[in-house]
């Protein structure tokens, strides 16, 4: 980085709540307390019945808890399926009854949560799990100590590795982390505060860590950011970077691509790579560990990179985010009452009747 791109001061803490830096630096602690808990439960309810699909359920930052389930299922045991607990109203009786279904929740008092968990244990209770926050590990805004807690109590469950802390370096150093530079290594990068997309790619074990940026990204007010397996990068997604960056017909690129790399992807990143201009600013988060562990590693790491964007860039803390316009948070969480419509119309059905409507929006 540049001389103006590493002299950027953090935000004071605020409202009593820490800098994600800090809670940062307590991680080793939760993969620790993960290594040392009881699993067995979970790992029966994952292991039984392996040809019965997982439906993992997770809303907001518990998602990426629920879609690294999903993977390691699907690696594992048989077909898993991440989706939110809004998406998983959506399912029939017949459909819910006939999978095995994971319900993350920090601590199930959100609508669609309860909604969920009432319907899951009377549809299915003999094949539904609801994994919840460990009391001992506090979390944040965007859930720093709670996901890091799941996805070693996951790792624990499905691989039966109980010591596996030692294997993660777990640097405090943002050069141990990530690479900001552009595609060529010889142009000089946008200053950060200048971003405001993101484009994340991934592969395997990196799928879970990009919905987790996302999160991250969009939850805190940081950026604009959208994901995607290198594939549909490749497929047509490219032209949002075409778009996005300095050119004849743009004043200045106000996009960076970010690439998670596990040791699978390593030739299929420098093939991308090699095809891409050379001015595209880009972030590399790689992992040399080339199992589950990998995520818990690209997840550290990825942490690290909001850390240091938000809070050197952003001036904001994404553990405790600005929130310039002035929205009410706790009105959305309150008083949008989505969970209504399911009530009302149970979930969608083939042969459905048309629903009149009592209070039709204007078009």
């Amino acid at each position: 980085m540049t001389a103006k791109q590493t002299t950027q001061l953090k935000p004071k803490a605020r409202n009593g709540k820490p800098l994600m830096s800090e809670l940062l630096t307590d991680v080793r602690k939760y993969i620790e307390l993960a290594e040392q808990a009881d699993v067995e439960p979970l790992r029966q309810f994952l292991f039984n019945e392996p040809e019965r699909p997982l439906i993992a359920m997770g809303h907001g930052g518990s998602h990426s808890s629920a879609a690294y389930a999903a993977l390691l299922y699907g690696t594992n045991c048989g077909l898993g399926r991440a989706i939110t607990p809004y998406q998983a109203n959506s399912l029939s009786d017949a459909t819910l009854k006939s999978a095995k279904l994971l319900l993350v929740s920090k601590s199930v008092k959100n609508q669609d949560a309860v909604y969920i968990a009432k319907r899951i244990n009377t549809v299915n209770p003999s094949r539904s799990y609801i994994f919840k926050l460990p009391s001992d590990v506090p979390d944040g805004f965007i859930s720093i100590g709670g996901t890091f807690a799941y996805f070693s109590l996951l790792y624990k469950a499905f691989t039966g590795d109980a010591y596996f802390s030692h294997r993660l370096a777990l640097s405090p150093e943002s050069a141990n982390n990530f690479t900001y530079r552009c595609v060529d290594g010889v142009t000089t990068p946008p200053d950060l505060s200048t971003i405001t997309q993101f484009t994340v790619l991934y592969g395997s074990y990196a799928d879970p860590v990009a919905h987790k940026m996302e999160s991250n990204m969009t939850e805190a007010g940081l950026a604009s950011c959208v994901i995607s397996d290198y594939r549909d990068e490749c497929h047509g997604r490219f032209l949002a970077l075409s778009n996005s960056i300095q050119s004849k017909h743009r004043p200045q690129t106000d996009c960076v691509l970010v690439l998670l790399v596990t040791p699978r992807e390593e030739a299929l990143c420098r093939n991308f790579l090699a095809n891409l201009p050379g001015r595209l600013p880009i972030v590399l988060i790689r992992t040399d560990i080339a199992s589950p562990l990998g995520a818990i590693d690209l997840l550290y790491k990825m942490s690290m990179f909001t850390s240091v964007f938000g809070e050197q860039y952003r001036r904001s803390n994404p553990n405790d985010p600005n929130n310039l316009g002035g929205f009410d948070k706790r009105a959305f969480r309150n008083n949008v009452r989505f969970c209504q419509d399911f009530k009302l119309y149970g979930s969608l059905s083939l042969q459905a009747s048309d629903i009149p409507y009592t209070d039709r929006l204007c078009l």
